[in-house]
């Protein structure tokens, strides 16, 4: 029963924490990067508005600009603006967004010097990409605080 007890409230929190944490560190190199990204011209092919789904199934309007660019003769394609998604809460909000980016217009792409797949409009992360990192910090205080428990009343 022991173990159970020390796999189910220390070891599992433990490990997911050290996952959520080493993805959201490389979250935020990546996003610390960006600015640096080399730069090309490209080309918007397509600009949306969708209906998404954020936390506690609440309705949010996330827009999604596809283009295309070419990197060393290589043409590619991507529909990142920024690293994560872009959304708004009122379908006005995200119709004014998505107006900035028509077809045919030239577009300045951000893209990973190592994997020009990786190709952002705009260089930086979304309102939310911290999650993993905030997760990763509190499912390992989590098992810690288990522990200390575990530790001063098992006497």
């Amino acid at each position: 029963m022991y173990a159970v007890c020390l796999a189910a409230f220390v070891v599992g929190p433990l490990l997911l924490g050290l996952i959520s944490l080493t993805l959201g560190l490389q979250i935020l190199a990546e996003i610390k990067a960006m600015p640096s990204w080399p730069q090309v011209r490209g080309e918007v092919k397509d600009a949306i508005v969708y209906q998404t789904t954020r936390t506690h199934n609440l309705r949010a309007h996330a827009v999604r600009v596809t283009y295309d660019y070419i990197v060393l003769g290589q043409r590619y394609t991507s529909s990142r603006i920024i690293l994560g998604q872009v959304w708004f809460w009122t379908k006005d909000e995200a119709e004014a967004y998505k107006n900035r980016f028509t077809v045919g217009m030239p577009v300045d792409v951000h893209y990973k010097p190592s994997d020009p797949r990786r190709a952002v409009l705009e260089p930086r992360g979304a309102k939310d990409m911290n999650t993993s990192f905030v997760a990763g910090v509190a499912l390992i205080a989590t098992a810690l605080v288990v522990v200390y428990v575990w530790l001063t009343t098992a006497r």
